[in-house]
């Protein structure tokens, strides 16, 4: 699953970074990853979690950068969520299942739910170390 944000005035800061001479892209990195960190903050406190002694969810959510080879040319972007070790279980978690009798167990969509609450918070980080470049 992904998500985008447009975020209105970035356009205007960039510009001014331009002006300025300061490097964009390691400005938007920065950035980006400021908002990535917000958004992982917020998955965290959404996911729910067992009472079952093995690594959860919660506890296995990252941030990373995209790998070049899945992203567009000239894109900066992140991928946020749990590692290798529990994105399994997580896709359950998140997207429902069809159990073993043929009922549908419904999802608990937490990533979802998280990017939704913490939209504004994900913005005013992006703002906020894109105005730290600026100065």
């Amino acid at each position: 699953m992904r998500i985008s944000l447009d975020i209105e005035g970035v356009d205007d800061m960039i510009k001014r970074l331009e002006r300025a001479g300061k490097d964009v892209e390691k400005a938007t990195t920065k950035a980006l990853r400021a908002g990535a960190r917000v958004l992982a903050e917020g998955m965290k406190e959404e996911v729910p979690v067992s009472n079952i002694e093995h690594l959860h969810i919660r506890d296995d959510i990252k941030v990373r950068q995209t790998p070049k080879k899945e992203r567009l040319p000239g894109v900066i972007s992140y991928d946020i969520g749990p590692g290798k070790e529990t994105a399994w279980r997580a896709r359950f978690v998140h997207d429902g299942f069809v159990s073993r009798n043929g009922r549908f167990v419904r999802g608990n969509p937490f990533a979802t739910r998280a990017f939704r609450l913490k939209r504004e918070a994900i913005t005013n980080a992006i703002i906020r170390e894109y105005q730290k470049a600026v100065r």
